[in-house]
């Protein structure tokens, strides 16, 4: 019984973790933006002798000359569990404060509790708290992920527009969409470039839109940048013979980089990518019930406080340093693309729900 518990435990947290390798990502210096804030007392100066590590810097505004039209890319997996090459876990500082000798970026159930990672302030607090998940008998890691993309569960679609082609481009558009299917009615994924995957509606405004799209995206050095205020990722795992459990990973203030690899006439690879931000600890007790955890349940009661504990951010990256109560969890996610196309219709999918989903917050 308890191992059952602490297994689905693990399944509602078990895409809040990044474990890949990323070259184009490496530590730097004070971040200048925490250190102008300081100035003007919103948070902290940080360390000297804490190295950041961060998304790439734009590149030098210049002439934006070309456009290589619209690249979709369809996510050929997602990574929570994937070491990195030196054994450590890679995210990012989101809040511009190394916690821990620096002051926590909000006000959490514990003083000066959790710490960002040692040496880099990154924050991904969510990594830790899989993990003990994990290392308690939970069982869920990147293999059910796999499974569902390569069943043709799920898939999730990076849309570029607006690239001129080069290892550089201050200002381009990028756009995530869900996938319910690909290559017609129980098709599986090729991911050799004429994959049509069929886009959820639940992505789009007005049938339209993209709703989860970049406000401030570019490329530098060859690597994609770009930032999506709010973020939602659906995922499909199996959890029985022809079953799976729906995961939806809700990210405010999403930060979206991956290196860009072969590009065809329609789409480009995208390799060793993160998406990094704020999960809303109110959606990862949703999780917890879609996952089996409801409401009422003991198993509920007990993965609450745990959650609710682990706590790091404020929702709203302005307010970090400011003392506000913490609501969200810093997380991160790895993957890799293909390129890809989508379908000319997209659909819903109805997905089987163990449990009522009562809103829930933490006190």
């Amino acid at each position: 019984m308890r191992r059952a518990a602490i297994a689905a435990a693990a399944s509602f947290v078990v895409a809040c973790s990044v474990l890949t390798s990323f070259d184009g990502i490496a530590p730097r210096g004070p971040d200048q933006a925490a250190v102008d804030a300081a100035s003007e007392g919103s948070v902290a100066a940080p360390e000297a002798g804490c190295a950041r590590v961060r998304w790439p810097d734009p590149p030098p505004v210049a002439a934006d000359v070309g456009d290589v039209g619209e690249l979709t890319s369809a996510l050929t997996q997602l990574s929570v569990l994937e070491p990195t090459a030196q054994g450590t876990t890679l995210g990012f500082d989101l809040d511009g404060l190394c916690t821990c000798p620096d002051r926590p970026a909000c006000a959490g159930a514990k003083p000066m509790e959790p710490c960002d990672l040692p040496d880099s302030g990154i924050d991904n607090v969510a990594d830790g708290l899989f993990r003990a998940f994990l290392s308690q008998g939970g069982s869920l890691d990147d293999t059910g992920l796999r499974m569902g993309i390569q069943a043709g569960q799920y898939g999730v679609i990076v849309r570029i527009t607006g690239y001129n082609g080069g290892g550089d481009d201050p200002a381009v558009n990028v756009a995530v969409l869900n996938a319910i299917g690909v290559n017609g009615d129980g098709g599986v994924p090729r991911n050799d470039g004429t994959d049509q995957w069929t886009i959820d509606t639940e992505s789009l405004l007005d049938a339209r839109f993209p709703a989860y799209f970049s406000t401030k995206a570019y490329v530098t050095g060859g690597v994609l940048v770009a930032e999506i205020p709010r973020l939602v990722l659906r995922a499909r795992i199996p959890v029985g013979p022809s079953k799976y459990s729906l995961l939806e990973i809700v990210v405010q203030t999403a930060h979206l980089v991956a290196r860009l690899g072969a590009r065809s006439s329609k789409g480009v690879a995208l390799e060793d990518g993160r998406i990094a931000g704020r999960i809303p600890a109110a959606a990862m007790l949703a999780q917890g019930m879609r996952s089996g955890a409801c409401r009422d349940s003991g198993l509920y009661e007990a993965i609450k406080p745990v959650v609710c504990a682990a706590r790091d951010l404020p929702g709203d990256p302005a307010k970090d340093g400011r003392d506000v109560a913490c609501d969200s969890l810093s997380a991160a996610i790895g993957f890799a693309a293909a390129p890809a196309g989508v379908a000319p219709a997209s659909g819903t999918r109805v997905d089987d729900l163990p449990c009522p989903l009562v809103s829930d917050e933490c006190p």
